[in-house]
């Protein structure tokens, strides 16, 4: 185990996919995870998380729910069918149902 920038603890080698339609955040959230020694493989919306999976297979799957094309569920549901793989949603939406169904997924 390795410790952070941040002062925690971080995976030896941890791989995480990070999954935005937002260039923007998504360059944020890379250089904040990698300053935290983690390795960060980004994905611009769900067809090019899903490519991404067939090169490198990541630790843990940071997935937006709101996206074109296909939506963070299903992105998620794509990545459990492939493998077993934690997937934490990354969204603004705040209504008790999303939050339901992002835990049951």
């Amino acid at each position: 185990m390795t410790y952070n920038a941040l002062g925690g603890r971080a995976m030896d080698y941890a791989t995480l996919l990070l999954v935005d339609d937002d260039a923007d955040l998504l360059g944020l959230l890379q250089r904040r995870l990698e300053d935290a020694g983690y390795e960060v493989v980004v994905a611009e919306g769900g067809p090019q998380a899903l490519v991404s999976l067939t090169r490198r297979w990541p630790d843990l799957a940071i997935v937006d729910l709101l996206m074109p094309t296909m939506d963070g569920f299903q992105v998620a549901e794509e990545i459990k069918r492939r493998g077993d793989i934690p997937v934490i949603f990354l969204t603004s939406v705040q209504d008790t149902r999303t939050r339901i169904e992002g835990i049951r997924r």
